[in-house]
């Protein structure tokens, strides 16, 4: 175990720091065990019910998420992906590669479409620049 001020605690430094609990507390020591133990489980008991809270709270929310999603895949036309009832974490919005943002669908289609025209007009140009026998 390391500690920001302390370093590695061995088992030597853990024999003394009990040395040093048994002296100050004496006979109390389980006591003060006991106590330190039912402390620690009614932290854990308080965060369990902020989280459940949190999670009902926030179910209105999801339900009305999933529904928009449905709504917008009837509307383009396209099947409705299977959607988990309980959400864990969010996804990312966008993947980083190379340490750049991943784009959008749609500026990927544009700049395609924009490399498409450039090679078309590079054909083009071409064709006209090359004599054809077609005039002779």
């Amino acid at each position: 175990m390391t500690l920001a001020f302390i370093g590695s605690i061995g088992p030597v430094e853990i024999i003394v720091i009990l040395l040093i609990a048994i002296v100050i507390f004496g006979r109390d020591l389980p006591d003060v065990g006991r106590r330190l133990g039912k402390t620690l489980f009614q932290v854990r008991k308080g965060i369990d019910e902020i989280k459940g809270d949190f999670y009902e709270s926030t179910a209105d929310i999801r339900k009305e998420v999933k529904s928009t999603q449905r709504d917008l895949n009837v509307m383009l036309n396209e099947p409705p992906e299977p959607v988990a009832e309980e959400v864990e974490k969010p996804e990312p919005e966008a993947e980083e590669t190379d340490g750049e943002p991943a784009e959008s669908p749609d500026i990927e289609a544009e700049k395609s479409a924009e490399a498409e025209n450039v090679k078309e007009k590079d054909s083009a140009s071409e064709a006209g620049d090359k004599p054809t026998d077609e005039g002779s």
